[in-house]
């Protein structure tokens, strides 16, 4: 199974491990390998492999893979005064 990013340029492959004693399913990063509990953090981990920077700074341009980061980066600008 395939999920593509909002720019449709990368995809992600994903592996689904069931396990059906405990009741739940890992996520697993086609590229490292690494595992996620939920599919939104392996989604939002794979930007790390294909760049993806979709949040953007509205004063510098500078691009984030996250709009948490984005929003603690805009603190650094002094728009106050």
């Amino acid at each position: 199974m395939a999920f593509h990013s909002k720019s449709g340029t990368s995809s992600v492959q994903l592996i689904v491990e069931e396990n059906k004693q405990f009741q739940f399913r890992m996520f697993t990063c086609s590229v490292c390998h690494k595992k996620f509990s939920q599919k939104a953090n392996l989604l939002v981990h794979f930007r790390v492999h294909t760049g993806e920077r979709p949040f953007k700074c509205t004063i510098c341009n500078k691009g984030f893979s996250t709009k948490q980061n984005m929003l603690k980066h805009f603190t650094t600008h002094d728009v106050l005064g």
